[in-house]
């Protein structure tokens, strides 16, 4: 009877092995993004205007990684944003890291108004280098700070309910009720640009909404998705002795996930 249960408990217990996967299952798993990378050369995220120039910056697929490019609208002429291996470097020695020049620690970028230097964040804090001498100093954070297009907020971030100021100061865009709404900088009188928006199918901002002139507005309009959250305890946090408790978002094959959709909304006409 002894040797039956002790059988059956190794049975179950072989079964149960089996079922959560090997380190090396693991392993090669992270490893997915890294091989796919190679298969899908030259794509690009989604494109930002350069302060009120015609010139844009857009982040694109590499072999070995990601590069930053440039693109005068007007020409059409492509060039490298800066010199990657440089920045790399500036990085490194500034923050204490080992950074490559293809696995920038960094998704999105800020350009002055002459473009003498970019401003990112990376490693929790915001860093700026001057692109002649490729300086690299830390800085405070500022509103506006520059974020991912895949960051997309849900229908009750906070975010959503700050305003987003147009490139000439003259107009501030806020969701309201789900809707894009957009008044007079320091007025509270707001006015509907779009009607459709709902809880389940929400409009967003991001920091860059603006077009250079102030005559176009961007949104986008999120069907929203199943949104799971895993809770995580960070039993030994490096700047308090308690351990943190947080959530994190984590999506399980079969998942219905955000579809975000662009809207572009005309200023004058509304």
């Amino acid at each position: 009877m002894q040797f039956t249960r002790l059988l059956v408990l190794a049975s179950v217990f072989s079964l149960f092995a089996i079922g959560q996967g090997t380190l090396a299952d693991y392993q090669r798993s992270a490893t997915l993004r890294e091989h796919a990378l190679a298969l899908d050369l030259h794509l690009p995220d989604a494109a930002t205007a350069i302060n009120k120039s015609k010139r844009f910056w857009y982040r694109r697929t590499t072999p070995g990684g990601y590069e930053f490019m440039i693109v005068d609208a007007t020409t059409g002429q492509k060039s490298p944003a800066f010199d990657a291996a440089k920045l790399a470097a500036a990085l490194s020695k500034a923050a204490g890291i080992d950074a490559k020049p293809l696995r920038l620690p960094f998704t999105a970028i800020h350009f002055n108004d002459a473009e003498t230097y970019v401003d990112f964040l990376a490693e929790g804090s915001r860093w700026r280098v001057n692109l002649q001498t490729y300086f690299c100093e830390k800085t405070a954070f500022r509103d506006g700070d520059p974020r991912p297009f895949r960051e997309l907020p849900g229908p009750h971030v906070e975010s959503l309910d700050t305003p987003v100021a147009s490139s000439d100061g003259k107009w501030e865009a806020i969701i309201e009720n789900f809707n894009v709404f957009i008044r007079e900088k320091g007025k509270k009188q707001a006015t509907p640009l779009s009607f459709d928006g709902t809880e389940g199918d929400h409009y967003v901002l991001s920091s860059h909404a603006w077009s250079p002139d102030s005559h176009k507005l961007a949104a986008y309009r999120v069907r929203t998705g199943q949104h799971r959250k895993i809770a995580y305890i960070e039993s030994s946090p490096v700047d308090q002795v308690q351990p943190k408790w947080w959530l994190s978002e984590y999506a399980k094959p079969g998942d219905v996930l955000d579809i975000p959709r662009p809207v572009l909304f005309d200023i004058a006409s509304r």
